[in-house]
């Protein structure tokens, strides 16, 4: 439960930018309860997903939004704390099992220059080479940033290409336009995007949607494509203000 609070509430950190919120005694109080839960001796939250030796482990992108979160509402010490503690071993994030993650790789870039630090030089690797690296250079999937190495299980989507044509946009990269014009393409013909990438089946996700307005928007020159997406977002919300995906009602939509 307490992961699914702070999930909940490290999700106004979605699409984050460099702007503290001005804040209220609730969101003061909300804050002061989520610094609580930074442990100080690792500053990593662990999330709890049952009693077992296995059901509890580090989401450093949980951590990442869980910074962003405390940053914005005033709590930049723990914050910087939290942020630290991520980049100092990135590669627990955006490497494990003998996959390297083009998703948290974008995610994570995305955080560093917010935080004002160069994703080019952080603990000791350039975040922004690792991350083109992992771009489809040419054929039908030319420009979508897959997991590394190809041929087994892909995590990639349509979130984490959002996120890694953000961290690409705001690097400078000249491979930024290649991977954009791919999520652009990922747009369906009632405006909403589609989550995964395979196929030529088209539905439409809430979540994916979101994440490609704001990474299009960042990205320049997709004004019709952006307004098509917040179109479909307007439609799929329900009388009660509420978004659903998956055919569910949640917070995070």
């Amino acid at each position: 439960m307490k992961a699914a609070t702070i999930a909940v509430t490290a999700g106004l950190a979605l699409f984050p930018t460099a702007t503290q919120a001005a804040t209220t005694p609730q969101a003061d109080s909300a804050a002061a309860w989520l610094a609580d839960q930074v442990p100080s001796s690792t500053h990593l939250f662990e999330s709890v997903y049952g009693d077992g030796e296995f059901d509890k482990f580090v989401d450093y992108g949980l951590n990442l939004d869980l910074q962003f979160a405390l940053n914005k509402l005033g709590e930049s010490e723990t914050a910087d704390a939290v942020y630290d503690a991520v980049v100092a071993d990135t590669a627990a994030y955006t490497d494990a099992f003998g996959t390297r993650y083009s998703g948290a790789l974008g995610k994570l870039a995305t955080y560093v220059e917010l935080h004002g630090d160069n994703p080019a030089s952080i603990d000791g690797r350039n975040l922004i080479t690792d991350l083109e690296g992992l771009i489809v250079a040419d054929g039908a999937e030319a420009g979508r940033l897959k997991d590394s190495p190809d041929g087994q299980y892909q995590s990639a989507n349509t979130v984490g290409q959002a996120w890694g044509v953000r961290a690409l946009v705001g690097a400078g990269s000249d491979d930024a336009d290649e991977a954009a014009a791919f999520l652009a393409d990922q747009q369906c013909k009632d405006g909403g995007f589609r989550l995964y990438q395979i196929g030529t089946d088209c539905a439409s996700s809430v979540d994916a949607t979101a994440f490609a307005i704001t990474a299009l928007k960042d990205a320049g020159g997709y004004g019709g494509v952006v307004d098509d997406a917040t179109d479909f977002l307007v439609s799929e919300q329900a009388s009660d203000g509420s978004l659903s995906d998956a055919e569910a009602k949640n917070s995070n939509s």
